[in-house]
C-alpha cells in the first residue's frame, strides 16, 4: 500500500486545489470543487475527509481500496 500515486484519480483535483490553488478550466467544475474542498484536508501529503463523527477519514485510490476490501473480507 505504500508508494506514490501513479496516475491521476478522483483525488487529484482536490489535492491540486488544496496544495497549489489550481482549479479546473471549466467554471462549473471549479465552483463545485471549491465548495466540496471545504470538507477535505491535506496532512503529510495525504488527502483526508472531515467526518461528522470520525475526526478524519483517509481517502483511498482504487489500489488501496481493493487492498482494504480484500483484508476486511
Amino acid at each position: 500500500m505504500a508508494g506514490e500515486e501513479v496516475e491521476p484519480n478522483w483525488m487529484t483535483p482536490y489535492k491540486n486545489f488544496l496544495i497549489w490553488g489550481e482549479l479546473p478550466p471549466n467554471e462549473d467544475e471549479a465552483g463545485r470543487l471549491k465548495q466540496k474542498a471545504n470538507y477535505y484536508d491535506i496532512l503529510d501529503g495525504k488527502l483526508f475527509k472531515r467526518g461528522l463523527i470520525a475526526p478524519l477519514l483517509e481517502c483511498l485510490n482504487s489500489q488501496q481500496e481493493n487492498y482494504v476490501m480484500r483484508e476486511l473480507h
